[in-house]
């Protein structure tokens, strides 16, 4: 699938080895207030396993293939493998799930580990 998006935070050199690809298909139950509140908790969280999020793209338009209907790409950087299993696993994580069932249609969300060609 293709998609056509804009950036909300400015994109600068990917230079760790390895990343997560979020993206977002909001679902019936998406508020804008509650996402954003949603955003701000996953940001602080994510922070303290030394994960950051580098990059926020609005999807504009979907060109071309049959992926879903995603609204955003969110790209964050992995510290390592262990912080991202720690934060996966965290019970700080698992108590947004009922918020991100809320707001994302779950059985369209996507949440990729991908490498930098570079590293």
């Amino acid at each position: 699938t293709l998609y056509f998006a804009r950036s909300l935070v400015p994109i600068g050199a990917f230079e760790a080895p390895f990343y997560l690809v979020e993206m977002q298909t909001f679902g019936p139950g998406f508020d804008l207030q509650r996402y954003n509140a949603y955003e701000r908790e996953s940001d602080v969280l994510a922070g303290t396993y030394a994960i950051r999020r580098v990059s926020v793209l609005n999807i504009a338009k979907k060109i071309a293939g049959s992926g879903p209907d995603a609204r955003r790409i969110n790209i964050w950087q992995l510290s390592s493998a262990q912080n991202f299993k720690a934060w996966h696993n965290s019970p700080s994580f698992k108590k947004l799930a009922p918020v991100r069932a809320e707001l994302f249609d779950l059985s369209k969300y996507l949440m990729m580990i991908v490498k930098n060609r570079g590293g």
